[in-house]
């Protein structure tokens, strides 16, 4: 209990901490408690037109990694009007598989293509309780922000969003590919 380092280290052989950085087997998944009933979920729309992420991208600074691997732009450079632009709905169908009436959460994660730089394996956007009765499906909604949800924090404390790929899940098997480039 002394070690509090949440990021894993294979080296040491030390798993990680918290659902964003644990990479070991959990007993159980992170906000998927106990239920009567069984649901399934999937992501049915997210994202934007790509040509508007270009649009609002076009006059904003990108700046390369320190490797020139990949490169990134600052959330303050994009600014607040066109954070607000780049905002979107994500809808996820759930529905009651089960032989009971139930209450289901919602969990809708982003992932990174790689947890290099200090990247979480995954990170929790949001969650909505939905009620369903036996075979009902519902379509639960999310507002997306890039800025907000898509940004990590570096070193220097500077929060910025890595250009190319983010995934928006719903769970390990549903993901949503969203492009974030201008």
């Amino acid at each position: 209990m002394t070690d509090m380092r949440m990021r894993a280290d294979a080296a040491a052989g030390y798993p990680g901490r918290s659902y964003r950085f644990y990479q070991g087997k959990a007993v159980y998944k992170f906000g998927y408690g106990l239920s009567y009933s069984t649901f399934s979920r999937r992501l049915v729309a997210g994202g934007k037109n790509p040509a508007l992420y270009t649009n609002v991208l076009a006059s904003v600074r990108e700046t390369m990694t320190e490797d020139g691997v990949a490169s990134y732009y600052h959330v303050d450079d994009i600014g607040a009007d066109r954070c607000e632009q780049l905002k979107f709905l994500a809808m996820v169908e759930v529905q009651n598989n089960g032989p009971m009436d139930g209450k289901h959460s919602v969990l809708m994660f982003i992932r990174w293509p790689s947890t290099k730089g200090g990247r979480p394996a995954r990170q929790l956007i949001g969650f909505r309780s939905q009620h369903l009765k036996v075979g009902e499906k519902a379509n639960v909604k999310f507002e997306v922000s890039p800025c907000e949800h898509f940004s990590r924090v570096r070193e220097d404390g500077r929060k910025v969003i890595d250009k190319g790929s983010h995934f928006l899940m719903v769970d390990d098997d549903h993901e949503m590919k969203i492009g974030f480039e201008a």
